[in-house]
């Protein structure tokens, strides 16, 4: 998830940086607009799609004969226990993301019943949309097909205005976009490029439906309105649209900004955009063409005949190919907390090595057989013949496993498992 979340973060920091050099001044609101929630989705879907040319010859020819499946760390303690280097960190990865997950949600639910506290109140229908108008003195807002607006506004010169530029935002569906990335951040709590995101939509919606009231009222009575409410506290809820919810200056500035040449052809740049983001944060794209191993083991045996009292030397080979990649790597029945199981109850710490107060990792090598059954194969990294002897009759007494699959079909594949001696303090 960790990585899922990085590649997340760099897709959106590369289109987040081009709308600010190049589409955030531009006039064409509805463009931007649907550029912002495109790119967004995108974020969260090109790290998922695999990269067919991000493999390179150097990978293929030599990686891919390196590179086999290498599980967790086991800690055996002098102390009769076992943990799993990592493990722990998973589930305490998991625990702080729910409980961020938690606080963003009571967030948004608080914000969400707060309005809803402040809206209920007797309301009048007009035009499909739901009119109220609070006693309390606050900025006047919408909130989905529901136009909020305080008492003292109503009879007055600007009372139509506001109405309709509230009624501009239901009917265009801000609500809908501000919803979507309200989700997200519970989805993603406290991401900074959320909140970016959140910041030029709103402000985008601010710009088209100023663009659509000036077409029935001037600039300078509309202007006059927004710098005489700004003096108003307003509701501080990102699920609200309001009069005042954006920067001023950028908005009266727009009011009569004309898109440039150069502007408008840097909309041609965005497929490079994509592109750049699908290099940069896809999947790596692993080869369905793996390279299998052969293990190759020649030995004798020597054969005594009773009847003629003659011994006959005989060679045997033993032979098979095996593979250190494949598409669903082997696992123990149970998975990780079954594997962490057995192995505190199958293996203790040597004793002569608790005499002489040594510790250190042992790194074995096996293969879990298309049959699920075990075949040593043998250490990468030892420190004792004690611990050897420990973590071979580990691998002897463990059952069948779950064997991998290479396109379907059930085959052999290296394991790498490093056990780690540890002394308790």
């Amino acid at each position: 998830m960790i990585t899922y979340l990085i590649s997340v973060s760099i897709v959106w920091a590369i289109f987040l940086l081009a709308y600010q050099f190049f589409y955030k001044k531009s006039t064409y609101f509805s463009i931007n607009r649907i550029y912002l929630l495109t790119t967004i989705i995108a974020g969260l879907i090109i790290p998922l799609i695999p990269n067919p040319y991000s493999q390179n010859s150097l990978f293929e020819a030599s990686s891919i004969q390196n590179l086999s499946i290498r599980l967790q760390e086991v800690i055996i303690y002098s102390t009769h226990k076992s943990s799993l280097t990592g493990f722990e960190n998973i589930h305490w990865t998991w625990l702080i993301y729910l409980i961020l997950v938690f606080i963003s949600g009571v967030q948004f639910v608080t914000s969400v019943i707060r309005i809803l506290k402040l809206i209920h109140v007797p309301s009048e229908k007009k035009d499909q949309l739901y009119l109220v108008h609070l006693k309390e003195d606050h900025i006047p807002f919408s909130f989905f097909r529901t136009i909020a607006i305080p008492m003292k506004f109503k009879g007055e010169s600007n009372y139509q205005l506001i109405l309709d530029h509230e009624k501009e935002h239901i009917l265009r569906g801000h609500h809908w976009d501000i919803l979507f990335l309200s989700i997200l951040l519970i989805v993603f709590p406290f991401h900074p490029f959320l909140y970016w995101y959140r910041k030029e939509i709103k402000l985008v919606h601010e710009f088209q439906v100023d663009a659509s009231i000036l077409k029935n009222y001037s600039e300078r009575q509309y202007a006059s309105l927004l710098l005489d409410l700004s003096h108003i506290s307003s509701l501080k809820f990102s699920m609200i649209h309001s009069l005042i919810s954006s920067p001023l200056k950028s908005r009266i500035m727009m009011f009569h900004k004309k898109s440039t040449l150069i502007q408008t052809l840097s909309y041609s740049f965005i497929p490079l955009f994509f592109i750049l983001c699908f290099s940069c944060a896809s999947q790596e794209k692993v080869s369905k063409d793996y390279h299998a191993l052969k293990y190759s083991n020649v030995d004798t045996i020597t054969i005594y005949d009773p009847g003629t009292k003659k011994e006959e030397i005989q060679i045997v080979q033993d032979e098979f190919e095996y593979y250190p990649l494949v598409d669903h790597m082997p696992e123990f029945p149970g998975g990780s907390v079954a594997m962490m199981k057995f192995i505190g109850e199958k293996m203790n710490y040597p004793e002569e090595m608790k005499k002489l107060h040594k510790e250190g990792t042992t790194v074995v090598s096996f293969i879990v057989m298309d049959s699920g059954d075990l075949f040593f194969n043998k250490f990468v990294k030892t420190i004792a013949p004690e611990f050897n002897n420990a973590v071979s009759g580990l691998i002897g007494n463990m059952p069948k496993w779950n064997p991998g699959t290479l396109n379907g079909k059930k085959v052999n594949v290296e394991v790498i498992l490093p056990v780690k001696f540890k002394l308790s303090d």
